[in-house]
């Protein structure tokens, strides 16, 4: 990876985020600074992507578009800037409804004046005025009393710069491609991310778009491949595939911390409390650094074992021992599109909070409307979002000082879940059209432990230490949070009492994801105890023993950071003859010609060459509720060339067979039946790749001499 290839992801990255950051600039949502652009960058990237997916499906995935696309985001900004220069704040930066100007700031923001008609104010935009803009509207008296308010602390930049030490080195080592070919910077990588390659490659070099199923021909994807697409758009200005992941969960995660504590802050109020926060976020947790301390004790070697093995991975993670290490390794790592819809839910579950604690309708409204955002973006965030949100309204049933029966904000409820049905249903029936997941739902308490209710208690004490006290004293002293707060966060609490009892996808430990909504609440509330413990112990004793019990707490996750930056191996995924295999079929095939080979992650006509398989990795079509029996005993009776594979072949429209070195060693092959019945479309040392339809057959016949 090259500085050039930073710069380019950056082209792509930075006018649809900063677009994001003005548009909730001047929505006046009531948010300050720092959430404007903590939201604002994943809310532009998610919908910069969809407008561009839009024009993707009409015109074509090219460097062109993407390139006229960044130059339009940047070029509306001014107009999107000079379009609210005449708003009045609805909701100033404190949070607190104006609403004796909420009627003349809607007609404002519409019309761009204060009173009477006149033209729109984007209308009245003139390129002459770029010399007096100031950037977001800086030149607005609002906005200047709004970026006063607003000072960066030492303290959270500090602790945000020694989280990213190791986030640097990960990501800018995730992937790589050399002379052994293409590897992995991480053994986690390995597990998803030859699926995120096959989803890329497909939309890159099978104009896959709007996205079929690449590993199950003919059915819709029931996946969220927003993110991807991202990345897609990074990749088509010249950018390694690989590379384009790697940068974009570079900049994402980087978002998702800055989403954390600016979620964090506006619930503790204080900067300190919201840093320890958003750091017990990603470190809290599991008891592992005592398998750390037996190992050093076992080699005598403080130092060295902190250094070279301060954390086992593969070792330490195992169900009987310690499963979670840190949001950063999952979901974080291996779930990409976790950090697009992580973000978008905080940024909603915001927009919901304002709204009742400020007895406004705006951010019901536009919340609902950002809801449309979740269903390509991450279905996991949409699920939980459908999970916390009657608990907030059960907690928030008080708005203003109406008339007891008026008190409930039905209204406003209404028009929330109005507007998100209508942008979210259709787009969530289209993905589950074949039933998928959703069928998939059932009462399950073995997610995370086989075993009694004994066993999954010692299952979350051991990977969550005493996190669990300090929540408690969080939630439950007085003084350690304002009521708004505490009822927010007591709403997140069911979810993990639902996420150990109930299993939303065939595999149940996919409910860790709904688990990581606790586990910010949890943090916040974490932080929250222990502020207050510390203010109204006066004793250094005490002081003392709250504070190694923090760091017994945060220690495991340390330990992993510790873990990824002294992690120097390479896991190779496909190799220099792969590589150059998969050219070869890009080259001398059409984009939807449909293959039959390996099951296996890294098979690489999919991930890297972007061609559809006619079944492909069985975990992941598990995963959205396929049942495959009977087409991998299709599969199976093809590779070996049965009686009926003619009729196979003709059923499923497949063109191509490959055989390599997995399909030998997965399948009973007859290749020799293959070698005298059909022409070898490619070859290499490991693979020849059969074409078998009468177009692939025509095509294999032209490339001889």
């Amino acid at each position: 990876m090259t500085f050039v290839d930073v710069l380019l992801a950056l082209v792509v990255l930075v006018p649809m985020g900063a677009l994001g950051v003005a548009i909730l600039w001047r929505t006046r949502l009531g948010l300050d600074p720092l959430e404007c652009v903590a939201y604002g960058i994943s809310v532009g990237w998610a919908g910069g992507s969809l407008i561009q997916l839009g024009l993707a499906m009409v015109f074509g995935l090219t460097p062109l578009l993407v390139i006229v696309s960044a130059a339009v985001f940047i070029a509306a900004l001014p107009v999107i800037i000079a379009s609210g220069a005449g708003a009045e704040t609805i909701l100033d930066g404190s949070g607190v409804a104006n609403r004796s100007s909420a009627a003349n700031a809607s007609a404002s923001i519409v019309m761009g004046t204060r009173a009477g008609w006149r033209r729109p104010a984007w209308l009245r935009f003139r390129w002459a005025d770029i010399g007096e803009w100031r950037p977001f509207g800086w030149a607005d008296p609002t906005s200047v009393t709004r970026l006063r308010s607003f000072q960066v602390s030492w303290l959270p930049t500090v602790v945000f710069v020694l989280m990213a030490i190791p986030w640097i080195r990960f990501w800018f080592r995730a992937v790589d491609y050399g002379p052994d070919g293409l590897s992995f910077g991480h053994i986690f990588l390995f597990y998803d991310w030859p699926l995120h390659l096959g989803d890329l490659a497909s939309i890159l070099y099978g104009d896959n778009l709007p996205m079929e199923n690449p590993r199950f021909e003919g059915s819709p994807y029931p996946y969220h491949y927003l993110s991807t697409f991202t990345a897609a758009l990074i990749a088509r200005i010249g950018v390694e595939p690989g590379y384009a992941l790697a940068l974009h969960s570079f900049f994402a995660t980087f978002g998702v911390a800055l989403a954390v504590y600016a979620f964090a802050r506006r619930l503790l109020r204080r900067t300190a409390p919201a840093t320890l926060a958003m750091f017990a976020f990603f470190h809290a947790g599991n008891l592992g650094w005592l398998l750390t301390a037996r190992r050093i004790d076992l080699s005598g070697n403080f130092w060295q074992t902190l250094i070279w093995n301060p954390w086992g991975f593969n070792e330490y993670e195992k169900p009987p021992l310690f499963t979670f290490m840190t949001m950063f390794i999952y979901p974080y790592v291996s779930q990409r599109a976790w950090t697009s819809g992580w973000t978008l839910f905080l940024f909603i579950l915001v927009l919901i909070y304002l709204g009742l604690t400020n007895d406004s309708r705006r951010p019901f409204v536009v919340a609902g409307l950002c809801v449309g955002l979740l269903p390509l973006s991450n279905l996991s965030s949409l699920l939980g979002l459908a999970l916390v949100l009657p608990f907030v309204a059960v907690l928030f049933p008080v708005q203003g000082r109406r008339p007891l029966l008026l008190r409930f904000p039905f209204r406003n409820w209404v028009i929330f879940v109005t507007l998100a049905v209508i942008v979210t249903l259709p787009q969530v029936l289209f993905q589950q059209s074949d039933g998928g997941a959703i069928s998939s739902i059932r009462w399950d308490s073995t997610a995370f432990s086989d075993g009694p209710v004994s066993m999954i208690i010692w299952f979350w004490l051991k990977n969550l230490g005493l996190v669990f006290l300090f929540v408690a004293a969080g939630l439950m002293m007085r003084r350690s949070l304002a009521s708004s707060s505490r009822r927010l966060l007591l709403a997140c609490m069911p979810i993990f009492l639902i996420a150990n009892t109930v299993a939303f996808q065939p595999f149940a430990f996919d409910n860790t994801k709904l688990v990581t909504i606790w586990l910010l609440a949890a943090s916040v509330a974490f932080a929250a105890g222990v502020t207050a413990i510390w203010r109204q112990s006066g004793g250094v004793a005490i002081r003392l023993i709250l504070s190694l019990l923090v760091v017994t707490t945060l220690l495991g996750g340390v330990l992993v950071d510790v873990g990824l930056l002294t992690w120097n191996q390479q896991v190779g995924v496909a190799s220099p003859e792969e590589i150059a295999l998969a050219e070869q079929v890009r080259a001398g095939t059409a984009p939807d010609a449909l293959f039959a080979t390996s099951q296996r992650a890294n098979a690489p006509i999919l991930m890297l060459a972007g061609r559809s398989t006619f079944v492909g990795n069985s975990a992941q079509l598990a995963a959205h509720g396929y049942d495959l029996a009977p087409y991998q005993q299709d599969l199976r009776a093809i590779m070996a060339l049965d009686d009926d594979m003619p009729d196979l072949i003709a059923r499923y429209g497949i063109d191509y067979v490959v055989i390599g070195f997995a399909e030998r060693a997965d399948f009973d092959i007859d290749e020799a039946g293959y070698s005298a019945r059909y022409p070898v479309a490619f070859s290499s040392e490991r693979y020849r790749i059969f074409a078998v339809s009468p177009d692939a057959r025509r095509r294999a016949g032209e490339r001889r001499p």
